[in-house]
């Protein structure tokens, strides 16, 4: 059987996604969809200012989906990612998000520190919180999701009301 050699990645990209905001001390990151630009109408503002109450505004970070060509959360004051062009990947490669929360309603991006990497941390999902579900989540993506929410359910924890993840953070 053929051996291959195991490189490290960790800290080799020297770039900031966030363009000098330090991760070290926010609480969690929120990630944006693109429901929004898809016309789909979701509550992911009032969320973001639902969560910011709680743990306050400077310790959150909204990561800002590629596809979307405005930064609402920005122009709200929040801390974003100013480069949407750099891959979630390429950015858990340069820095530590282990004692970080991840929130979403619906972004792949959040199982990516454990699916691509094997690290452990926390997503909850906001899905199940919504009236109603936009097209392509009512789909196989969806049900995708889903799946791997109750697979590994003490990593991603998928609520049922935007107040039961309140009472969590």
């Amino acid at each position: 059987m053929r051996q291959y050699a195991v490189i490290s990645c960790k800290n080799q990209f020297r770039f900031d996604p966030f363009e000098y905001i330090s991760i070290g001390l926010i609480v969690g990151v929120v990630f944006e969809e693109s429901h929004s630009f898809e016309g789909f109408e979701v509550p992911d503002v009032e969320i973001v200012d639902k969560v910011a109450n709680k743990v306050g505004r400077n310790n959150i970070m909204i990561k800002i989906h590629p596809r979307n060509p405005y930064n609402r959360f920005s122009q709200l004051g929040y801390k974003t990612n100013k480069n949407v062009s750099i891959p979630w990947k390429i950015i858990v490669l340069n820095q530590s998000f282990e004692d970080k929360i991840f929130v979403t309603i619906s972004s792949g991006a959040v199982i990516s520190l454990y699916l691509y990497l094997g690290l452990p941390c926390v997503s909850y999902s906001l899905l199940n919180c919504l009236s109603e579900r936009s097209g392509y989540m009512n789909g196989e993506l969806g049900y995708m999701m889903q799946g791997i929410y109750d697979k590994y359910p003490s990593i991603f924890v998928a609520l049922e009301s935007l107040e039961s993840f309140l009472l969590c953070i």
